[in-house]
């Protein structure tokens, strides 16, 4: 049995409150990078009494999403902006956005994150050494994960 596993499609939506309460769409994924990128999440810890025992427990850990767009795109301009209104500089009060993402799979399941900021990004385009612009990622972090 043959499965389509294409990204064609997908899509990935940002409603952050102050700055953008309506939200915008990204769909401008670069080519170099992973377009939605989820590190693995460590849910347990584990280890081993002194005599031998093992031992776990659970540890909450938020959920880390970088998006990597393609670079001078609408949604470049968008997620750009949204990092630096939240950037903290001398005589500079950042916004506080509070984000929620939904991500909108090409099979048409939705993930829904909530309670997230923006962790990381980069304020100005930079260049490879080819002589092309790279691509750019921006870095989230959200406390819930809805399925």
């Amino acid at each position: 049995m043959a499965v389509d596993i294409s990204a064609m499609g997908l899509k990935v939506t940002i409603v952050a409150v102050p700055s953008y309460p309506v939200g915008f769409t990204v769909t401008q994924f670069a080519d170099d990078g992973d377009s939605v990128n989820i590190p693995d999440m460590t849910i347990m810890q584990s280890g081993m009494g002194v005599n031998g025992d093992l031992v776990v427990w659970r540890t909450a850990v938020p959920c880390n999403v970088t998006l990597n767009v393609i670079p001078g795109t609408e949604d470049c301009d968008n997620l750009e902006n949204l990092f630096k209104l939240n950037v903290t500089q001398k005589n500079k009060v950042a916004s506080k956005d509070l984000i929620t993402m939904s991500i909108e799979h090409p099979d048409g399941t939705i993930s829904l994150l909530t309670n997230g900021y923006i962790v990381a990004g980069k304020p100005i385009q930079d260049y490879s050494s080819n002589g092309r612009a790279k691509s750019r990622a921006f870095s989230f972090v959200f406390e819930n994960n809805i399925n």
